[in-house]
């Protein structure tokens, strides 16, 4: 039951609302002067093109409006991609939004612009774009003068106990020593297993590349390598080719692995001497002969090599053959490290030929104003997925 009787219509207040876009009207007093629409609008008043028409005085592509150079194209542009309800979105995203609604030449080149230029996409997206060629690292001249060293995971644990392998790599004969491990190895730890299947047979590299395992930066390594005079350096989200040495080797062995060892996964510990040696033994793509030519002189035998190698004939005692045969031996070991540090330097150039079309020169100088980027891992506390990435603009000062 009603309150009250119901209000006469005649007498209730209707209101009506409708929204009418707002579009300048000096939009239509600049086409017949505007660089980009002047021969458009010439052709369209004489009736010369379908492509534009003419709507309340105003320029017209289908249905998008036309807005000449002096039209606040800005203005269009921060609407579609700034406000609230548009969302902050990338330039195709942005030129879709706009192009529902106005339309100018090269509006792909002007979103571009505005969008490179926008301080909240700056600080909070991360890029695609691969900035800064490829730095490759210094070619070593000797075997073992500068070595890689990574962990390999995610294994199966074993009989032993080991579900982890240390990966050591020499950068220039490209020979690997495979070490099994527990995942719970310390710095002490690894450091012990270094010297117990590397440095007693190769000696001390001057320098060792590493990723940023804890295990390699903590005050244990630092402080070894330091009163040892070897030199760590450390890989980098933003060049990870320095570390890219020990990846490619972690591949390769997590596939033989799988073929060694798919029946039984729970010992591929006691594979890891005939994948050793396999690897060793092969041709390298980059050295074009395999770590034990270059890093011993000779290839070792397999069995596979018992059915066709013929001995050589022993030669006679006198003193004068023995220092012939050394310094051939030694002529051999020589020839073949300057041929592996030409080879080297000759995949180095090729790959970065090949790495560098992907990618555009990055290069700095004083009095720039550039962007600090933080990689994820450098970001912490609660919220850091929300924190920004980017941070600036500063100023290069040296």
């Amino acid at each position: 039951m009603l309150s009250r009787p119901p209000t006469p219509v005649s007498s209730a207040l209707l209101v009506a609302m409708q929204i009418q876009p707002i579009v300048p009207s000096e939009y239509a007093k600049g086409y017949d002067t505007d660089t980009d629409f002047n021969s458009a609008y010439a052709k369209l008043q004489q009736g010369k093109t379908s492509e534009f028409q003419m709507k309340d005085g105003l320029m017209y592509k289908g249905t998008q409006l036309c807005i000449p150079e002096d039209g606040d194209r800005l203005q269009w542009i921060c609407e579609a991609h700034t406000s609230k309800v548009a969302g902050h979105f990338g330039v195709e995203k942005t030129l879709l939004n706009l192009r529902r609604y106005v339309y100018w030449p090269k509006m792909h080149l002007d979103v571009s612009r505005y969008i490179r230029g926008c301080v909240l996409c700056n600080i909070s997206k991360p890029s695609n774009r691969k900035l800064g060629l490829y730095l490759p690292l210094p070619v070593p001249t000797r075997p073992w003068e500068s070595i890689s060293m990574d962990f390999l995971g995610g294994l199966p644990k074993t009989k032993s106990g080991n579900d982890y392998l240390f990966v050591v790599v020499d950068r220039f004969s490209k020979m690997v020593i495979l070490i099994p491990c527990k995942k719970t190895v310390t710095g002490e730890g690894a450091a012990k297993l270094f010297f117990q299947h590397v440095w007693k047979h190769f000696g001390l590299p001057t320098s060792i590349i590493s990723d940023r395992d804890s295990r390699f930066l903590g005050h244990f390594w630092r402080s070894l390598w330091g009163m040892m005079d070897t030199r760590l350096k450390r890989s980098t989200a933003f060049h990870p080719q320095t570390d890219g040495q020990t990846e490619v080797v972690n591949r390769t062995m997590v596939h033989l692995l799988r073929g060694y060892n798919s029946k039984h996964p729970r010992t591929w510990d006691e594979s890891l001497p005939y994948l050793q040696f396999a690897f060793n033994r092969a041709i390298h793509g980059s050295t074009l002969k395999s770590p034990f030519e270059v890093c011993l002189g000779y290839l070792p035998q397999s069995p596979f090599d018992l059915a066709f190698t013929m001995s050589d004939q022993p030669l006679s005692g006198k003193e004068e053959e023995e220092h012939i045969r050394a310094q051939k031996f030694l002529e051999r070991v020589r020839k073949i490290h300057t041929e592996v540090e030409a080879q080297l330097k000759r995949s180095q150039q090729r790959y970065k030929a090949r790495h560098d079309k992907h990618r555009v020169p990055c290069n700095f100088k004083e009095g720039d104003l550039v962007w600090l980027h933080l990689g994820k891992e450098r970001l912490t506390g609660e919220g850091k997925k929300l924190k920004p990435i980017r941070y600036g603009l500063f100023k290069i000062i040296k």
